[in-house]
Formats: C-alpha cells, structure tokens, sequence
C-alpha cells in the first residue's frame, strides 16, 4: 500500500548533491535532508511555457494522480509556489533507489531481448492498466499543434539552414519526393487537421513525456526475480517520472504516449540528440532540391539500441487495447516531437529533425 503524506509547502532545508539537468528555464537537483533522506527536486525558474508554468503543471499532475495511477510514480514530499502569481515553483518528490531509467539500462547493454520484453511487458501494464484512463475530449491539444507547428516552421523558415526545406513547394529527401514544409502544414490546416483527426479517437490521461529517461525499472525484476508487480514495499517493478509534456500536454489521444515512446526506445531521439546522423544538400535535381539523410546505426554509440528491441511488445499492446495505431495521426505527432526538439537543438542538427519531420509531415 502506498504511503501518502499531504507535501510540505516549502522547501526543506538541504543540501544539493548533485544537479541532474539545468535548463535556463529549470532546474532539477538531487538533494540530501538532514537527517540523510535524499529527494529529487525540481524548480521553475523562468516564466513561460517552459519555466514555472510547466512545473506547476507537472506538481498539480502529480497531486492530483488517481490512487492506481499515483502507485506508479515517487510521491510527492513538498510543493510551493502552486498559486498562479508565484515567479518560482516546485516540488520534492523520493528518489527511486532501487531503481535505474530505461535509459540508463539501454545504454549499459544491461538487457537481453527477454528482460528488454519483461520491461515492456510492465510498462504496458502499469500504462495501459492504470495511467491512461479515460479523459472527455478538448479542443486544447488541437490548438496547441496547430499552433506550435506554425510557430516552429517560421522560426525554421528564417534559419539559413532550414529555410530552403521550408518554403520549397516540394524537395526529393533520399530520392523520394516530400512537400516542403510549410506546404505540407497549410495542406494539413485546408483538411481540417489535426482537429479533425483528434476528434476521431477517444482521450486519456496521458504521460506526455514518455521517454526511456522518464520510466523507472526495479533491479530485481531485470534480475528476473519472481516478484508480484506490486512486492518489494509496496511498490510496483515499474514508475514514472517527470510527467506532462514542456507545452504542458497531459490529456490527449493514448497516441501520443506511443509515438513519444517509439521515438525514444528505437533509438531515432538519441541519434539525433547526438549528431550521429548524416543531413546533407545534394544540390537540384530537375529543378528539385536534394537532400540526404541517414542515421549512422554503424556508430558504437548505437549498438544499445542494436541488441534489443524495446517497441515490438508495447506496439502489442497498444494495438490489443486501442486498435492499429492511426497511420496519418502517427506521423503528425511523430512531425511534432521531431519539430519541438529542433528548436532546442543546435543550429548545426536542425537540419536533421526537420528533414524527417518534412516526410513525416507529407504522409500526415
């Protein structure tokens, strides 16, 4: 049985160990209390989406979790600055100490295909069984991606590098013919898109920021012990962490979870996080521009996500619980997210993102 106590409205007294990601817009510490209690805290430090109002909205999420749910993520041991006029927030929650991301497990080569399957098997249990719970639609989400997608294919439309694949009427990417860019997105918004889309599937209560950082594996059930998913405390073999997507995404399309995840467990989002990937002009083609891209697989820094396969089994899932995933509202989210991390990316890499988010975006 999970612990509850109400959060302290402060921040403890502690001092900080170690800063586990440090953004100009938030921070997120590994603290020690006095009396030897280690917590992870996270603090909002600039306003805007992705500075104090992301981080109240994670904290509210949090708070706010059904019982089943709740089970599924550290709990909360201190919240501040939840009220709308505060310039800072946060939140301390536990350290998971006996457990290691997904990442982290990838990257250390530490699975076989078998506990790559018991991972997914429990990811999709503690996803599908008790997170994503059934949500009434909002037209929010809709707005949000028309919106940023605009929004991003102008900053892209104005960057030396990007701005050719932008406003071209069509370009061959590795000898296949896409729409540029924005022609893609105009074409998507004549259509209806993506409300119309949206407002086919039925919504739930999302992660929204499902990443093999954000998902939490206890070393027994790697080990192959034979544990309930609720032993060792009370506490499930898998949690979450860091809810609620940067634009504050928590209520959409079960969709939206997957790609994110896909995204992440094929590899395609450290690829390009990395650079390990070849995006290059090739010059005009019967008067079309050219471009090459590859991601290089060969590079040692891939070989993680080589050995195992981490999506074949959650796919599974998804498709006994929801149906075949949405040819065309797949790639739209899969164009998002490769958008939404391009403006974070050095101007040198954008290139990279916005060539797969060209073809994801022509097949939307």
């Amino acid at each position: 049985m999970r612990f509850f106590v109400n959060p302290a409205p402060l921040p403890s007294p502690a001092r900080v160990l170690a800063t586990l990601d440090d953004r100009p817009w938030s921070r997120e510490e590994l603290i020690e209390l006095p009396s030897g209690e280690r917590r992870v805290r996270k603090t909002g430090l600039a306003p805007g989406p992705w500075g104090v109002h992301s981080v109240r909205a994670e904290t509210h999420y949090l708070l706010n979790l059904r019982p089943g749910a709740a089970e599924h993520f550290p709990p909360v041991r201190a919240a501040w600055g939840l009220d709308h006029t505060a310039t800072e927030t946060g939140y301390e929650r536990e350290t998971a100490t006996c457990w290691r991301s997904a990442a982290e497990w990838v990257a250390r080569e530490a699975l076989l295909q078998g506990q790559a399957d018991r991972l997914q098997d429990d990811l999709a249990e503690a996803l599908f069984n008790h997170l994503q719970q059934p949500e009434s639609p909002r037209p929010a989400l809709a707005a949000h991606l028309e919106d940023a997608l605009s929004q991003i294919l102008a900053q892209l439309g104005h960057a030396p590098q990007t701005a050719p694949l932008a406003h071209a009427a069509e370009v061959l990417v590795n000898g296949r013919p896409v729409d540029g860019l924005l022609r893609s997105l105009h074409k998507l918004l004549a259509r209806g898109e993506p409300a119309r889309s949206l407002g086919r599937v039925p919504h739930v209560l999302l992660h929204g920021n499902l990443t093999l950082e954000h998902i939490l594996w206890r070393e027994d059930a790697r080990a192959g012990a034979e544990a309930r998913p609720t032993d060792w405390a009370g506490r499930p073999r898998l949690l979450f962490s860091s809810p609620v997507s940067e634009a504050g995404i928590a209520l959409g399309p079960a969709l939206f979870d997957q790609v994110r995840y896909e995204f992440s467990a094929g590899g395609e989002r450290f690829a390009l996080a990395q650079g390990l990937v070849e995006a290059l002009p090739e010059g005009d083609s019967a008067s079309l521009l050219q471009f090459r891209f590859r991601i290089r697989w060969e590079d040692p820094s891939m070989r993680p996500f080589r050995l195992v396969d981490l999506r074949r089994r959650v796919r599974g899932a998804f498709a006994a619980r929801h149906g075949e995933m949405p040819l065309a509202l797949q790639r739209l989210l899969e164009a998002y997210f490769l958008l939404t991390e391009a403006v974070h990316a050095p101007a040198e890499r954008r290139l990279a993102y916005a060539l797969k988010a060209a073809e994801a975006l022509h097949d939307a």
